[in-house]
């Protein structure tokens, strides 16, 4: 098999993997009615403590766009699992950290995640498990950088999700993705 075949075979297996755990993920978090992403960005913000984190750091550790951050720790804060407070006198600026409920939901729902992750794992030996680990998180990092310029979804190196319906195809938006692919340089469509 051709190194661009395995490189593919590889980026399929991880979208699999990714569908999997984003199922099971919305399927536990529902139960609080959440989901996989808002608990991935419960998880997040609880590792700031009471101090709390930035929605930048959200977004980054999440990889959410900023937009899509502020839609997300809207919902979080009206489901009353997360509180904004302000950051000296820009009203702009501001950190965001559980609620007395949003701690309650995480240490109720990590658990259970872990307990899921463990089952997963039990057919494994712990050696192959740590391994896996390294190699995934190290994939994720080669991964981002290609994907976005400075590590963040803000500056995506791809075009934009397109409008089209399924099966139909953009031309332009094909030499786009082909050109970008070949020379791992921002698109001109990006800000």
């Amino acid at each position: 098999m051709s190194s661009k075949a395995v490189a593919l075979e590889l980026v399929l297996t991880v979208f699999r993997l990714a569908n999997v755990w984003g199922q099971v993920g919305n399927r536990l978090a529902g139960a609080y009615g959440l989901t996989a992403q808002q608990w991935l960005a419960l998880t997040s913000i609880a590792v700031g403590g009471e101090e709390g984190i930035t929605p930048t750091e959200v977004g980054k550790s999440a990889l959410v766009s900023p937009q899509n951050v502020t839609g997300l720790l809207d919902r979080l804060e009206r489901s009353g699992y997360v509180e904004r407070k302000p950051v000296g006198d820009d009203r702009r600026s501001y950190r965001v950290r559980l609620t007395a409920m949003g701690k309650k939901v995480f240490l109720a729902l990590n658990p259970v995640g872990a307990a899921w992750a463990q089952r997963a794992v039990r057919e494994l030996p712990a050696e192959k498990v740590a391994v896996l680990h390294e190699l995934l998180s190290a994939y994720l990092v080669a991964a981002t950088k290609v994907a976005f310029l400075d590590g963040h979804p803000r500056k995506s190196i791809l075009p934009a999700r397109s409008r089209l319906r399924a099966g139909q195809r953009s031309r332009s938006g094909i030499a786009q993705l082909k050109r970008a692919a070949e020379s791992a340089q921002p698109l001109a469509t990006e800000p």
